[in-house]
């Protein structure tokens, strides 16, 4: 049902709810049965898909750590850092980590921490 999350960034509101309010956050969904589309705030979209206050911060959290991962590996990618294999000799790697180097993408820094 969510397609989407959009988040206008600390301090804006950007955004308009479906009922006019101005959002920081706005939750883009679609209506299978009816085929639209609804664009909404944090509370409309409770009053809307019936999910309670907490599930809708788990997913706001979610949303929050995507954002934080992406922006450290834009940075090591900016900066042209790269991991270096040999620093864990010995060590078992997973296969996706391993997949991600031979694409020249650095680990994240909780990836680096899970293999030493």
């Amino acid at each position: 049902m969510t397609k989407t999350i959009l988040d206008g960034g600390c301090g804006n509101r950007p955004f308009r709810c479906e009922c006019g309010m101005s959002l920081r956050y706005q939750y883009i969904v679609t209506h299978n049965k009816q085929n639209k589309t609804y664009k909404l705030g944090e509370t409309c979209l409770g009053n809307y898909t019936r999910l309670t206050p907490e599930i809708i911060r788990d997913i706001k959290k979610g949303f929050h750590t995507v954002h934080l991962e992406r922006d450290e590996l834009l940075l090591k990618i900016f900066r042209g850092e790269e991991t270096n294999i040999k620093e864990f000799a010995g060590i078992e790697i997973p296969q996706s980590y391993l997949e991600q180097i031979d694409h020249d993408i650095p680990l994240l820094d909780k990836q680096l921490k899970k293999t030493s």
